[in-house]
């Protein structure tokens, strides 16, 4: 194996990979601490719980739980996608660079469309 130093484009997508990582983290940590913190002593717990949406009638603390949820979700795919694209850089792998074919998104289109059109 070949472990050469990387050239300009390849030091500038490390440190893109780099700061995508610690965003995927960031995410998944202010995600968790807000989904862990269950205590209902804390003031603001109970007033987020207090308030009701009207949307199917749930409280805004239940929303606040979803939502990070879904950040803890978005910043795993980002450290998963991330964390091969520059194991990817770093060994010189170009399978572990492609993300996205061109078939997958012909594919894509076409499921797009069979929908948009039902």
């Amino acid at each position: 194996m070949d472990y050469s130093c990387p050239s300009e484009h390849g030091i500038a997508l490390i440190i893109i990979n780099k700061m995508l990582l610690g965003m995927g983290v960031g995410l998944i940590i202010v995600g968790s601490l807000v989904v862990t913190d269950g205590s209902d002593t804390d003031h603001v717990r109970q007033v987020l719980n207090s308030i009701t949406v009207t949307i199917g009638s749930s409280t805004v603390g239940s929303l606040v739980n979803t939502l990070s949820i879904l950040m803890i979700v978005t910043g795993v795919a980002i450290f998963v996608v991330t964390w091969f694209s520059l194991l990817g850089i770093i060994f010189q792998k170009r399978f572990l660079l492609i993300t996205v074919r061109t078939d997958n998104l012909k594919t894509f289109r076409k499921f797009v469309v069979y929908f948009s059109l039902t």
